[in-house]
């Protein structure tokens, strides 16, 4: 398998990754109502609703943000090839951070030795 062809299945798999857990927080946190308001009359009810539906706009918003970062990933792959893998931001969501995906030279940080 070519570098390149890594890369954007390391890119993939984290967009799956990321919509999966979405998908997981959201199913738990519909369970978790549920399990909370789930016999407690028409009341429960609308205060099921209310919490289920305030997960909604999170969860669509971490869906369409792994999708984004997802083309942004495999746009930079079709542009830099191999080397995409060495930017800090490349298949992370928050803090970026370098990943070693097999590149021919590893995204390194050079800094000041301890003690000095």
């Amino acid at each position: 398998m070519s570098t390149s062809k890594k890369a954007k299945s390391i890119a993939y798999k984290k967009l799956t990754d990321t919509r999966s857990a979405s998908h997981k927080e959201l199913r738990s946190t519909r369970s978790a109502a549920l399990k909370k308001y789930g016999d407690r009359g028409s009341s429960g009810l609308s205060q099921f609703a209310k919490e289920y539906d305030a997960a909604g706009p999170k969860f669509a918003k971490e869906y369409d943000d792994a999708g984004s970062k997802f083309v942004e990933d495999y746009d930079n792959v079709g542009r830099y090839g191999k080397d995409a893998m060495k930017g800090k931001g490349f298949a992370t969501t928050g803090r970026p951070q370098s990943i070693n995906a097999g590149a021919s030279i590893p995204a390194t940080q050079s800094g000041t030795p301890k003690g000095k």
